[in-house]
């Protein structure tokens, strides 16, 4: 399947992510041009961690629960951001 740009990228991040591992991949999609939705437990600010020392926080476009189904093969789905409550991790057995 050909998709047309802008492309959509929808990033899963919670409380505690590595700080360059959201902003540097969400800073290049946008440089090149895609549309990206950044989901969390919950809508609003979530905080980066930097050598576990607080980041910056970047406010989630849309909650977790919003969806009614994600499908992440291959454990994509960490402890974190089931215990963070909230999110599909409530709905769905690991």
């Amino acid at each position: 399947m050909i998709v047309s740009p802008p492309h959509k990228v929808l990033i899963l991040a919670s409380d505690g992510f590595e700080e360059d591992e959201l902003f540097v991949p969400l800073e290049r999609l946008r440089a090149a041009g895609c549309v990206v939705t950044i989901a969390a437990p919950g809508k609003g600010a979530i905080q980066a961690t930097v050598l576990d020392a607080p980041g910056r926080s970047i406010d989630a476009d849309m909650a977790i629960a919003d969806v009614d189904a994600l499908v992440a093969p291959g454990s994509a789905i960490d402890e974190h951001a089931r215990a963070v409550g909230g999110g599909l991790g409530d709905r769905v057995d690991p």
